[in-house]
């Protein structure tokens, strides 16, 4: 029989096998010591050979829960941050950085005249190629748009984005750039306040995605996300007998990162009070050694503790209406649009979906936020949703170019939206200035 098999040390074909046995008695007899010792030499081989597969699988299926499932892993308390984030926030502290900084109030920002070779700030930290006057220009109407990475338009040249195509293209707007990488609404909305009521918009569009949800509960990024490229302190809402409270920065000098480099388990349980991922996922000291057995710690977590949710939009407990992430986000929108209106601005949420999302979309017709869409529209928002202007516009097998290969628009997703913003803008007669 020539079937093919797995070959392990110590393993051998019936025939080899027995001048083996006779081998083995052979040596039994003149010397015992040997004898042992290649039996269970044999013994640990297999043994190893079948570890190392259950390594491997073990391995695969954590990488699968947390980029696949999005099931949040745990904390490691010790070793909070890798070597990368130390480093970044060294070079924040020492003023390496040529783009973003730290912020007392916002945890982090654009920093003024900010440059890297894809993206180029003004001096008043927004991602433009000019510098905006304060006022809104006679002429045109300004148009301020605040968000996270798919605002400010990550993977893209600042000529590339939908905000530098409206102001291009069209003379009679201008749309001013206050997007910041991994921001969630809380942030955007706390930069409203302190930067861009100041420069009078007509218009303020707030661009939501799906991630901003889980930052909402989130006051350290490295809790929500381990491998962070910013991994820094946040603000966040706490909503409180029916209203929105505000939880500051905790970190917010470089005394206060430099204690945190030093002495991390002196900071993290100040940090973690307010954050959802903290308080609900064990923060160990150290972790363990084997992906068995990490795999194994996790599995008796998730069953014995069912409030550690999966990123996973399919969990109706992650959009249900009475999570803590949907409320707070609910929240926050209020009040960002409340706001703008009391500052003489019309508030437009621009809905952003995910490559993933617009899969989901495809297959089972399904909005994954669709929650955020009742909740919009039962409360009277001016909003768009990208998603369905993509699909529709877009030939199914050529979706995919609309995003850049770390998930963001590409510079024609960019284009599409520009297209798609100002045609709403036309069909609710908002494209000529009222001065």
């Amino acid at each position: 029989m020539t079937g093919g098999f797995i070959f392990c040390p110590g393993s051998k074909t019936a025939g080899q096998g027995l001048g083996e046995k006779d081998e083995l008695l052979n040596m039994r007899g003149k010397w015992p010591i040997m004898f042992y010792m290649r039996k269970y030499a044999h013994v640990f081989l297999r043994l190893l050979c079948l570890f190392a597969v259950v390594e491997f699988l073990s391995w695969a299926g954590l990488v699968y829960l947390r980029d696949v499932r999005r099931v949040y892993l745990g904390l490691d308390c010790r070793n909070i941050l890798d070597f990368q984030q130390r480093k970044l926030i060294k070079n924040m502290l020492r003023g390496r950085l040529q783009y973003l900084k730290i912020s007392p109030t916002l945890g982090w920002t654009v920093q003024p005249d900010g440059k890297t070779d894809m993206y180029q700030a003004n001096g008043q930290g927004i991602r433009a190629s000019w510098e905006a006057v304060q006022s809104s220009p006679r002429g045109r109407i300004r148009v301020c748009a605040f968000g996270d990475s798919f605002i400010h338009g990550d993977e893209v040249y600042n000529h590339e984005t939908w905000q530098e195509i409206l102001t291009r293209d069209h003379s009679n707007m201008e749309v001013l750039n206050f997007g910041v990488p991994a921001y969630g609404l809380d942030q955007s909305f706390l930069r409203y306040q302190e930067e861009g009521a100041g420069f009078k918009p007509d218009f303020v569009i707030i661009g939501l995605t799906l991630d901003d949800m889980p930052r909402h509960v989130n006051t350290f990024r490295p809790f929500w996300t381990p491998s962070s490229q910013v991994p820094l302190s946040k603000p966040r809402f706490v909503f409180k007998n029916g209203s929105l409270v505000l939880i500051p920065n905790l970190l917010r000098t470089h005394e206060d990162y430099e204690r945190l480099l030093k002495t991390p388990q002196s900071v993290l349980p100040d940090l973690g009070e307010e954050d959802y991922y903290y308080k609900h996922a064990r923060c160990r000291e150290s972790r363990p050694t084997f992906f068995c057995i990490r795999l194994a710690d996790l599995a008796l977590r998730l069953f014995l503790n069912a409030r550690l949710k999966s990123r996973d939009v399919s969990l109706a407990s992650f959009w249900g209406a009475e999570s803590e992430f949907f409320i707070i986000t609910r929240e926050i929108l209020k009040k960002f649009r409340d706001e703008a209106l009391a500052q003489g601005a019309v508030p437009l949420v621009v809905i952003f979906p995910s490559r993933h999302d617009l899969r989901v979309f495809e297959k089972e017709s399904f909005h994954v936020y669709q929650p955020v869409h009742f909740y919009l529209r039962d409360h009277n928002f001016a909003y768009i949703d990208l998603m369905s202007h993509f699909v529709e516009e877009i030939p199914s097998p050529e979706l995919d170019t609309l995003f850049a290969p770390q998930g963001h628009l590409s510079a024609r997703g960019h284009r599409l939206v520009a297209e798609i913003i100002f045609d709403y803008f036309g069909r609710q007669g908002w494209s000529s200035p009222s001065r």
